[in-house]
């Protein structure tokens, strides 16, 4: 029994709703605003397109009509051969003319009748249709309702179209000439927008020769024109004399996503930057030409399903290959925030054609509001790339001078050993010579040839130490990757000062350390070289008239280690030795064996660890040398001071 009820209930349910269905409202308009009637309008949809007004008009027809559910009509599934009837009754309560205008410009054919007044003749109006059929001089379709002051009048308007989502509005003539004077001030931004990006990205191209300068032009013409289009603005400047273009809006979107599909291919330069990406997008290059054939074979429907398709795939694939382009380069970001606010007010346009988003002025412009971002943030992406470039031209200049300075470096180098050679090696070979000549070769018993063998013996000597001299400093100044190790520095000056503890004792020193900085990362096997030779000269040129004293301080001053040593011994007179003091075999005291290498072997071995050093020195007051050496990022700051009395 419960169970009869409820499937009772159930069925008067079902009846009121179809009766409720079956009912259509009266709009009362009156002439305040402008009214949507999507959802107040009733529709008809002739799978045939055969039947005629007289008989849609019959009241046998009332009750194929059904409530439209849809703010914006919107038939996605339509048929090619399928046309829509809208029945919708008005009631005017204001002295006024009251119009009837379509939202949407790309329909092949409205026709608008009368049941107040079957004696005026049906208003056709159409893309393709000669424009001023309507009485108005606009891109959008616009119809005279002008029903009776307070009477009910019902129209009917058929629509046929390959494309239907269309919005419906009632308004007055005022509210009308309002919205039209905003909405070319809109489009007018909007294509002046696109007149000056294509100017100054033009003079770009013409400055720069970019490639990718004259494919974001071409991006811009197409995408310009293809919104002319959708937007009706064509047919409004054309007139009537061009009606035949109208019919090829697949075309020309074919052509504005081709624009785009060739921009994206230059300015990610993905034959470099993603071979297989660049095969893919010549594919879809060559796809676009397939609705272009189709719709001048005059199959429109067919042509506008397939741009649709081949867009959306096109579009998708462009947006992951800029996200693979831009994992390795980072001027694709801009490209990619392009494509994002490009494809979010797609969705939003679709969204609202759909009916899920309000109609407003942000929604309505959703297209132009999008392509807008899309090509400002692409000049915005050619800009980054250049500035890509520049960086990558000045870090190139940048190296070359590095190669330069050490070019200079080495020929200097060259210069010195050049003179080393002429002047150093012939000494010992001349001697060697005169030994080899006075040999007595007749009689080889003879004493004096003893005498000549040693002499002979000390000049190759001599000879070989100078050989080992030039290919030690070869070895330091060629030496450019070194191992670097963590370093402690007061274990390695100790490690010095114990290897000379007979000379440290002798000379008596007194060793001074203020260390900021003690533990740092460097080449340690050149760092000992160079503190070694440092401490070697400080015993060697002590004044003997007084306590040597060696004080070594070490401090970070941005990204560098300074590390000084300073002695109070003999000094020197820079302004003479000055320019001199590197050279090797550069002696200053001769009262001290040595070579004169020391100090030429010291700047090699800091250089080749990427340091600088700075020497300064009076006569009779001690010598100062400070060493610049890059500082690694590992490595431990705080103060520890030791003495050796």
């Amino acid at each position: 029994m419960k169970e009869v009820i409820r499937r009772g209930l159930y069925l008067i349910f079902l009846l009121l709703f179809a009766q409720v269905a079956h009912c259509q409202g009266v709009i009362r308009f009156e002439g305040i605003g402008q009214e949507n009637i999507g959802r107040e309008v009733a529709i008809f949809r002739d799978t045939l397109a055969s039947y005629s007004f007289e008989e849609v008009s019959s009241k046998e027809f009332d009750q194929r009509f059904q409530p439209s559910k849809m703010d914006n009509l919107n038939f996605p599934d339509i048929d090619e051969d399928e046309a829509i009837w809208v029945k919708f009754t008005i009631n005017k309560t204001f002295d006024g003319l009251c119009l009837l205008t379509v939202g949407e410009w790309v329909l092949d054919s409205l026709t608008l009748y009368r049941t107040n007044d079957t004696s005026l003749e049906p208003i056709t109006v159409g893309k393709s249709l000669p424009r001023g059929r309507h009485g108005y001089s606009t891109n959008r379709f616009v119809f005279l309702l002008d029903p009776p002051l307070g009477v009910e009048s019902t129209y009917f308007l058929r629509v046929k179209s390959m494309r239907l989502q269309f919005p419906l509005f009632i308004t007055s003539t005022q509210l009308w000439t309002s919205e039209v004077h905003i909405k070319h001030l809109i489009d007018g931004i909007y294509y002046g927008f696109i007149l000056l990006m294509f100017v100054y990205n033009g003079f770009l191209y013409f400055s720069t020769k970019d490639k990718a300068y004259s494919a974001y032009l071409v991006y811009l013409v197409t995408a310009g024109l293809y919104v002319a289009w959708v937007n009706g603005d064509i047919a409004f400047w054309l007139g009537n004399n061009m009606l035949f273009i109208h019919d090829y809006g697949p075309a020309i979107g074919c052509l504005s996503t081709f624009g785009c599909i060739l921009f994206s291919k230059v300015f990610l330069q993905t034959h470099k930057h993603f071979k297989l990406g660049d095969t893919i997008i010549n594919g879809l290059m060559i796809l676009m030409a397939v609705p272009i054939v189709v719709n001048i074979l005059g199959h429109q429907y067919l042509a506008s399903k397939l741009l649709t398709y081949s867009a959306l795939v096109s579009f998708l694939f462009l947006y992951y290959a800029g996200i693979v382009v831009w994992r390795k380069y980072s001027f694709a970001r801009f490209y990619l925030v392009a494509w994002f606010f490009f494809l979010g007010f797609m969705m939003v346009y679709i969204l609202k054609t759909l009916g899920v988003l309000p109609l407003n002025i942000v929604t309505a412009n959703a297209k132009q509001i999008g392509s807008s971002l899309e090509m400002c943030f692409f000049a915005l992406a050619l800009a980054d790339r250049i500035n890509s470039y520049r960086e990558k031209i000045s870090l190139s200049e940048l190296e070359l001078r590095g190669l330069n300075k050490e070019l200079l470096i080495q020929n200097k180098s060259l210069e010195e050993y050049s003179h080393m050679l002429s002047h150093n090696m012939r000494a010992p070979i001349a001697s060697l010579l005169g030994m080899v000549r006075m040999y007595n070769h007749k009689d080889p018993e003879d004493s004096f040839n003893e005498v000549v063998v040693s002499k002979s013996l000390e000049c190759a000597e001599r000879l070989d130490q100078v050989v080992h001299d030039l290919n030690s400093s070869l070895l330091s100044s060629k030496k450019t990757t070194l191992e670097r190790e963590q370093i402690h520095l007061p274990g390695l000056i100790e490690r010095i000062t114990s290897g000379m503890h007979h000379e440290v004792t002798r000379s008596r020193m007194k060793l001074l350390t203020n260390f900021q900085v003690k533990d740092f990362v460097s080449n340690y096997l050149f760092l000992y070289g160079v503190m070694e030779r440092l401490f070697s000269n400080a015993l060697k040129f002590r004044d003997p008239e007084r306590r040597l004293v060696v004080e070594v301080e070490t401090y970070q001053e941005a990204n560098e280690l300074v590390l000084v040593i300073q002695d109070n011994g003999l000094g020197m007179d820079m302004e003479r030795h000055g320019h001199k003091l590197f050279r090797i075999y550069q002696r200053f005291h001769h009262h001290v064996e040595g070579k004169g290498v020391g100090l030429h072997m010291v700047r090699s071995q800091v250089e080749a660890l990427g340091g600088r050093i700075v020497v300064d020195s009076q006569e009779g007051e001690g010598f100062r040398v400070e060493l610049r050496l890059r500082l690694d990022a590992h490595h431990v700051e705080h103060e520890e001071n030791f003495a050796i009395q």
